[in-house]
């Protein structure tokens, strides 16, 4: 079960996620994230894959937050074009 959470027009949004550095959009996620009330202490942000003009003209960035503590992965960020949203991975069972 992943939990998902999208905006459109909230800010901060990227109207043209090509023309981004990864620092930027990194910095957008972290942004979105704070309007959420999401505290980001203890996760490092790192950028998935290619950037948009690379990726066959997607204009998406993929930011991935993994714990400090172990490096699992637990939340994405997708900053596209027009429109932000955080995708939750599912928790381990005990």
């Amino acid at each position: 079960q992943i939990h998902f959470v999208q905006t459109t027009g909230l800010e901060p949004f990227a109207p043209h996620v090509a023309t981004l550095q990864k620092s930027e959009a990194i910095a957008m996620a972290n942004a979105f994230l704070k309007q959420l009330d999401m505290s980001i202490d203890g996760y490092q942000p790192e950028v998935a894959g290619t950037q948009p003009s690379e990726a066959q003209g997607i204009g998406q960035f993929i930011v991935i937050y993994k714990r400090v503590e172990d490096g699992k992965e637990m939340f994405q960020v997708n900053v596209q074009d027009g429109s932000t949203s955080v995708a939750f991975y599912p928790a381990e069972k005990p």
